[in-house]
């Protein structure tokens, strides 16, 4: 990677992982491709709980890889159990 592209691409991921669009899930809102989050996290989305959740306060990612249809428990048990021990 070139250094030339550096602010390029600094300047995608906090737009990008910025709220763009309202949405009718939660108040968190869509990014380009990124759902926020709860405590100030993003998160890429795949189909059925396949989660990459992004900390930047502390420097962490957790990824789920799951088939699971009831996605609300899911996610709160990440955020009871998981996320505060990161």
């Amino acid at each position: 990677v070139s250094f030339t592209f550096a602010p390029i691409m600094h300047l995608w991921v906090k737009e990008a992982t910025s709220k763009q669009v309202e949405n009718d899930k939660d108040s968190f809102g869509y990014g380009y491709l990124f759902w926020g989050g709860r405590e100030n996290t993003f998160r890429a989305d795949g189909k059925y709980c396949q989660w990459s959740i992004i900390s930047r306060e502390k420097n962490a990612v957790i990824t789920v890889i799951a088939e699971c249809r009831r996605d609300q428990e899911l996610m709160d048990a990440v955020f009871t159990e998981v996320f505060p021990q990161v």
